[in-house]
């Protein structure tokens, strides 16, 4: 999967595809001169949990290790 952040990075990842779960991690991050975040690795894993979605991104940059950076748990209404 490619993603395209409007703070000035672009990351590739790749990963695996479960039936109730995506694990991704980064393959390559290509950075703008004038990059907001200096994003170098992240990881992110999507998943169906008792019936709502949930989704953790991990990422680090020049500054830190990776660590967690959001996630969330969206229900179904």
């Amino acid at each position: 999967m490619v993603l395209a952040n409007s703070d000035g990075w672009t990351e590739l990842l790749v990963g695996k595809i479960q039936v109730t779960r995506i694990d991704l991690r980064t393959d390559a991050v290509v950075r703008a001169e004038g990059a907001e975040v200096t994003h170098t690795a992240g990881q992110r894993l999507y998943g169906k949990v008792e019936g709502d979605l949930m989704y953790a991104l991990d990422r680090s940059t020049a500054e830190h290790a990776l660590r967690p950076h959001m996630w969330a748990r969206l229900k179904r209404v």
